[in-house]
């Protein structure tokens, strides 16, 4: 039977990941390009978040 160890580079293997840091208040575009999240967008974001019901 194959395993991933047998198909996997050992330094593939050993690679841990990375801290994501906190994007409170951000707006993910993408999983590595957090951008600022414009006030209209939080407010309009508030008037139907079910938190704000």
């Amino acid at each position: 039977m194959t395993t991933a160890q047998d198909i996997i580079r050992p330094d593939v293997l050993a690679m841990t990941s990375y801290p994501v840091p906190d994007s409170t208040g951000l707006i993910k575009l993408d999983a590595m390009d957090p951008t600022p999240c414009p006030p209209i967008s939080r407010n309009a974001w508030a008037s139907i978040s079910p938190a704000s019901h």
